[in-house]
């Protein structure tokens, strides 16, 4: 099967409508369009495909009856770390300082629009 990362090696279906697709670069959930509309807006993927670094947590939020405890909770803290504006709306909470790298970084640029900053790695 094709995806948009590439040729799949192997898929496994999670349940109806959820399938979990690896590629040799890289791979991630494939929802059928009924299912993907039952993702909170806020958090759908328009090309049903949700990645496997991040976005999966999505998957994971939006339906939580086929993953175990310990991978919901991964999926929590993912969705904390790298999306805290849907964390805070899905879970109505506001996320102090420290609490979300993203938000930190989004913060700390929003502070300093005005200002050169200067990234360096040697």
């Amino acid at each position: 099967m094709y995806t948009k990362w590439g040729k799949a090696d192997c898929s496994e279906r999670i349940a109806d409508g959820i399938l979990s697709v690896s590629t040799p670069s890289h791979g991630g959930f494939i929802l059928s369009s009924k299912m993907n509309e039952s993702v909170p807006e806020y958090m759908r993927s328009e090309d049903r495909h949700y990645e496997e670094d991040c976005e999966w947590c999505f998957v994971v939020f939006a339906f939580p009856d086929f993953f175990s405890e310990s991978v919901r909770e991964q999926a929590k803290e993912t969705m904390k770390y790298w999306y805290p504006s849907e964390y805070e709306r899905a879970f109505g909470v506001s996320l102090k300082p420290g609490e979300s790298y993203m938000k930190d970084y989004n913060d700390e640029m929003q502070r300093n629009k005005d200002k050169f900053i200067v990234v360096s790695a040697v």
